[in-house]
């Protein structure tokens, strides 16, 4: 049973009426008694209140003319063994108290220790940077705590980058790692449909501007997956200018170059995408990717910035932010 100890714990002010319905909503059988300041003062079962009440206590009676003042409670670090020795008789249920006394555990025969899982620690500033990044505006893949959340994470673990991500849709793998062999300089690679097993979509962090009347061209290296999976296919391009795809991707295939074109005769702001609806948590495998102005001159690089700054995977694919 893992009824939380808060459910278990009476004032002894309160009445005995009081306590039924506890016992009654906890459905344990058991309840911890606790004095103003939330020290044990003594436990109180269904036969405490039931013996209590043939001795002639009325139901308003303070819950303390039940209890058993002489109970038996363990600190909330008891091992299992000494837990296992109080409940091997009579006893089915001891509080667990911290050091100024206070019920803030439980143990049963068919439970010793509470052990949370996934619980949140929310005592420093997170409400303060919630606050920040709703003020800001920056509520998705951008915004300053992302770029200190990678640094920090990339310095924890002594490599020079970090990338954060949003899921498990989309895999980074190092070369040779699963067996998959990539092409580009930093020794890794992408696989569209990750660990969750579906289908994952990159989106670029930054937005470009993008000039009228010039060209751009996004570049992909794609191969069939090298794990033995079904053929795939892949989507790419601009998110509001459309893009190209290509099904029909056999496992293993060797990487091919695939490349989408776009041009406007009106100014845009863009970001880049590349996604996959493969399903079977083996998709085609991404590398070297280029963004390029074609027509611009020696300055082909599509403002704000250089791919290196590029994120949500496409930070790692064959360039120099990927972490290593």
């Amino acid at each position: 049973m893992t009824v939380p100890i808060e459910r278990l714990l009476v004032p002894a002010t309160a009445t005995i009426r009081e306590a039924l319905a506890a016992l009654d909503a906890s459905g344990t059988g058991f309840l911890a008694v606790v004095d103003d300041g939330g020290r044990l003062a003594g436990v109180a079962t269904d036969g405490d209140v039931r013996r209590a009440l043939l001795r002639g206590s009325a139901i308003d009676d303070p819950v303390s003319a039940a209890m058993n003042a002489a109970c038996v409670a363990l600190p909330v670090d008891a091992t299992d063994a000494a837990i296992g020795r109080v409940l091997d008789g009579p006893i089915s249920f001891v509080p667990l108290l911290d050091g100024e006394r206070r019920p803030v555990d439980w143990a049963g025969r068919g439970r010793h220790h509470r052990l949370p899982v996934m619980e949140p620690l929310l005592d420093g500033n997170e409400l303060a940077y919630v606050e920040e990044a709703v003020r800001t505006g920056w509520v998705s893949s951008q915004g300053r705590f992302v770029g200190r959340f990678e640094a920090m994470f990339g310095e924890l673990h002594g490599v020079p980058h970090a990338l954060a991500v949003s899921n498990g849709t989309v895999d980074y793998i190092k070369s040779g790692g699963f067996g998959v062999n990539c092409i580009g300089g930093a020794g890794g690679c992408i696989d569209l449909d990750g660990s969750t097993g579906n289908g994952g979509r990159m989106t670029s962090k930054q937005t470009f501007n993008l000039l009228a009347n010039e060209t751009y061209r996004l570049i992909i290296n794609v191969s069939g997956n090298q794990r033995g999976g079904a053929n795939d296919e892949v989507s790419w391009g601009l998110v509001t200018s459309g893009g190209a795809s290509l099904s029909g991707i056999a496992p293993g295939a060797a990487f091919t170059a695939q490349d989408f074109t776009s041009s406007s005769n009106l100014a845009r702001v863009e970001q880049l995408f590349i996604e996959t609806s493969s399903n079977d948590n083996v998709g085609v495998i991404i590398d070297n990717v280029l963004f390029e102005c074609v027509t611009c001159g020696p300055n082909n690089v599509p403002e704000p910035t250089a791919l290196g700054l590029l994120g949500l995977g496409l930070a790692g694919l064959g360039l120099a932010r990927k972490r290593r």
